[in-house]
């Protein structure tokens, strides 16, 4: 198996175990929110995830893999879920280690050896489709995506495809990733704390209200009656979740108690992901594939040998993984085409990207467990240490993310997850106040009608914008903006903002109401800003994401 054994720089030859999971994760993501199958962006990330899922080993393919999931996350920015916005980070911090390892002589002569050896031919094939993609961009993109939009995307792909098929295998991968588990470990870790900290509000401890209350309901739906959903349960949710929650990082930490949180943390996300809501098996899907990174490298190694050693028996396992994608995303585009692209039908597609995670998950423990009855899992190699200086700026950025609530800066995508926490008016945290740097959590607007409507999902919605609270009419002026700026035809949102009722839309060829809500965002703002629309600003915070 390429990479399953010493990688020729003699580095951690368990790299392939953690590729090949963060691959499979990547898969799943797709699944669960098949927007990016109208992006070129998103079929080249598909195509690098296969090839690692291929030749796990490969350092280099994953570097690939790890690009073009950045790029895929910068096209949908900023309408992607928390752990996608986690994920991107840690492909920031990974992109770091792997720049650090290239300043090694071997390194860099091994990444030479293996592109020498790919061939001119595939270079020509390569350049040329790539070439012809970004030509057609910046030449005919204001045509739109049409027919011209596929044929170079296909181009491409087939170019890229090509190309990674004649790459050799490079263990290069195994030179940065053991300085890079730490980072990994510490990152994670950052992320459980502020969820956890984010929960500590009056909302997420009234079980009239409580997400971790209505996400037990809503899993207990798929069992029949025979999980107790009794009022008394309610308080088993909020405590449970809170102390699992609390628990996994610090039993993950402990040398002697990390596999007990690794099967901990299996069984709880494994359990969360049975809700509907596709972010959540989503989100189990990272933790299977981020916690190669609490072994020790010899772990990792040993469990890289025994799980991926057999090249025939992994060659066909990956082919298969594969395949399966591509078939459970062909059911998906069947359930697209026969009932619309609505929230129903989104809801029922999900359902089959949760059996292809739950595959991943259950087929995850049943190796890890046999394997753990041959080898001691108290490595006295492991050490919960602090990640090396390069690291230090990606977990800066992962730990100031949650902090842009509490900043009057966005509230999407900061960590709070069903959490039940309003930041806006009167924070509902216990302890938590917000200081406002910024200005958009104090200027609240109430859509009160408009037509068409602006908040509900369109037709063919394309992203998860569409399906985040749409019922939910209170929102900060700056997504007002958001929603007005891009409408076409006439319209009309009739509004309330600072006591006072206003309109603004199109009518018979001229714009009216605010000139300032008509303009769109800079690019910056309308990137990395993402605001949570509410039901109310008083008494009790629904659940909400």
């Amino acid at each position: 198996m390429e990479g399953a054994t010493k990688n020729q720089d003699g580095a951690d030859a368990g790299f392939p175990l953690f590729a090949f999971f963060w691959a499979a994760a990547t898969l799943i993501h797709q699944l669960a929110f098949t927007f990016w199958a109208s992006s070129w962006q998103g079929w080249v990330l598909v195509v690098f995830a296969s090839a690692v899922i291929v030749v796990p080993g490969c350092g280099l393919r994953f570097l690939g893999l790890v690009i073009a999931s950045l790029l895929n996350w910068l096209h949908k920015m900023p309408f992607v879920p928390n752990h996608i916005l986690f994920e991107a980070f840690l492909h920031i911090g990974l992109l770091f280690g792997a720049a650090t390892a290239f300043t090694k002589r071997e390194v860099r002569a091994a990444v030479a050896s293996s592109l020498r050896q790919v061939g001119r031919g595939s270079w020509i094939l390569l350049l040329t489709g790539v070439i012809g993609k970004i030509g057609y961009l910046a030449l005919f993109h204001s045509l739109g995506e049409g027919l011209w939009g596929a044929v170079t995307t296909l181009l491409m792909l087939g170019a890229i495809i090509n190309f990674l098929s004649r790459l050799p295998a490079s263990g290069v991968g195994g030179a940065w990733f053991p300085g890079a588990a730490p980072f990994l470990r510490w990152a994670v870790l950052i992320v459980y704390w502020w969820a956890v900290l984010q929960k500590l509000n009056v909302g997420y401890w009234d079980p009239e209200v409580s997400c971790a209350y209505v996400l037990h309901k809503e899993i207990a739906v798929y069992f029949g009656g025979l999980v107790p959903t009794a009022p008394w349960t309610a308080w088993c949710a909020i405590i449970g979740s809170l102390l699992l929650e609390l628990s996994i990082p610090v039993l993950l930490m402990v040398r002697r108690t990390r596999w007990f949180g690794v099967f901990v943390a299996f069984a709880f996300h494994l359990w969360l992901a049975i809700h509907p809501a596709a972010g959540i098996y989503s989100f189990t899907a990272l933790v299977i594939a981020v916690l190669p990174a609490f072994f020790a490298q010899d772990e990792r190694e040993r469990i890289a040998q025994w799980l991926l050693v057999d090249h025939s028996r992994h060659k066909r396992r990956a082919w298969t993984m594969v395949a399966l994608f591509l078939a459970a995303l062909t059911l998906q585009g069947f359930f697209y085409i026969k009932s619309g692209r609505n929230y129903e039908t989104f809801g029922m597609a999900n359902r089959v990207g949760f059996w292809c995670c739950v595959s991943l998950g259950v087929w995850a423990v049943a190796r890890y467990v046999p394997f753990g009855r041959r080898l001691s899992f108290a490595s006295s190699a492991y050490r919960f240490t602090l990640p090396a200086p390069l690291y230090v700026l990606p977990l800066a950025i992962i730990f100031i993310n949650g902090c842009w609530t509490w900043v009057g800066g966005k509230t999407q995508t900061s960590f709070s997850m069903y959490s039940n926490l309003r930041s806006e008016g009167e924070s509902n945290h216990w302890f938590l106040k917000r200081i406002d740097l910024f200005p958009y959590q104090t200027d609240l607007v109430t859509v009160l009608d408009s037509s068409p409507s602006i908040l509900d999902p369109d037709n063919r919605p394309g992203s998860i914008e569409q399906f985040a609270n749409p019922s939910h009419n209170i929102l900060p002026a700056f997504e007002l903006q958001r929603l007005v700026s891009r409408m076409t035809g006439e319209f009309m949102v009739r509004y309330e903002r600072g006591g006072e009722v206003l309109t603004i839309g199109h009518r018979n060829g001229a714009d009216f109401g605010d000139a300032e809500l008509h303009q769109e965002h800079p690019w910056l703002q309308k990137k990395f800003l993402w605001f949570r629309r509410l039901k109310s600003i008083e008494g009790k915070m629904v659940c909400t994401h």
